[in-house]
């Protein structure tokens, strides 16, 4: 907890800045100073986790250490899913900022509450988190990026850079993959789509035909259209081991994954309807959404939930990556 002292300074300092307008180039020096009270002394550093040479789509994992170079011990606020506690800045060699991914975005925002620990730093020692970029950015394009670490000692709730710590700047270079390589992908791909029929369907359509077969129970079709390898990453229970595991194990864990679906838990995207309305269907060349009133019945009551998908597109084919959910009560 910050010393009561150090909040009335801050507190002084906060009446004397809100009368005057800053200049931008002194919006960051503000923000620091309002961190200083406690924080100061509390250094981040980022390097990679496994330094080789990365070719596109490949997992890059980055080492985000925060050292208490002060001589008395500080406790820290780390939220449990770490994207609240830790984001990244990425730019490319022309300066160009590089967007979150839409997953990240959507996840980030969804409501849920925020689950966080405190973690006392003695003097002279440090506290280690390894992320993966792919959890915050699609980075798939090959060239030369530069990566900045921001830590949010009291929790980022929304898109301020207030109370941030920002790291030391690294340099990744990602190759071109190997052409090869992502043919024999994509052949895999479009073979697996001839043997499951799938079939270009709009958006909603998508929609429709996936919720038909999980009230038929028609599993195989269900699957068709969702893409698993995005679902299982908004799954708590499945997550952190599917991000570190290699490609056979991962593909064990989808199957797994499968069967999980398969036991109507609630707030699933498998759990199981009664009915449901296409409410509003939105896309452009490669993303799309699609809102649904989805009924569920009970014994003695049907309850009414808000779903919107989110779909992205794979050659001519939509599949469902993500979903909200949200309660509009009973009847």
């Amino acid at each position: 907890m910050m010393p009561k002292k150090n909040i009335i300074i801050s507190l002084f300092l906060l009446l004397i800045i809100t009368n005057i307008i800053p200049q931008d180039n002194q919006i960051d020096t503000m923000n620091n100073t309002m961190i200083d009270s406690y924080y100061s002394g509390i250094i981040v550093k980022i390097e990679l986790a496994n330094p080789k040479i990365y070719y596109q789509n490949d997992d890059i994992y980055i080492n985000v250490k925060i050292f208490n170079t002060t001589n008395e011990e500080k406790s820290l606020l780390i939220a449990n899913d770490k994207r609240y506690s830790f984001d990244f800045e990425i730019v490319t060699m022309q300066n160009r900022a590089i967007e979150h991914s839409n997953e990240y975005i959507i996840s980030f925002h969804k409501v849920q509450p925020v689950f966080n620990s405190i973690i006392r730093v003695a003097p002279n020692e440090g506290y280690v988190y390894e992320a993966r970029l792919k959890d915050y950015f699609d980075l798939n394009k090959a060239g030369q990026y530069f990566i900045k670490c921001l830590y949010h000692p009291e929790l980022k709730l929304n898109n301020s850079k207030e109370r941030v710590i920002n790291s030391n700047l690294l340099s990744v270079n990602i190759r071109p993959g190997e052409i090869s390589t992502q043919n024999i992908v994509e052949e895999k791909s479009i073979e697996e789509e001839k043997m499951y029929f799938a079939t270009k369907r709009s958006p909603d359509e998508v929609v429709s035909y996936m919720l038909n077969a999980r009230i038929n129970q028609e599993w195989e079709k269900f699957y068709l259209y969702l893409d698993l390898e995005k679902l299982i990453l908004t799954n708590n229970n499945f997550r952190a081991k599917y991000v570190k595991a290699d490609a056979e194990r991962q593909h064990e864990l989808i199957k797994q994954y499968k069967e999980y679906l398969k036991r109507n838990t609630i707030d699933e995207i498998s759990f199981l309807p009664n009915k449901f309305e296409i409410m509003k269907t939105e896309y452009t060349e490669g993303r799309g959404k699609v809102e649904v009133v989805i009924y569920f019945k009970y014994l003695d009551y049907t309850e009414k939930k808000y779903y919107t998908y989110f779909l992205n597109k794979k050659g001519n084919i939509w599949y469902i990556y993500s979903y909200e959910v949200m309660n509009m009560g009973t009847m």
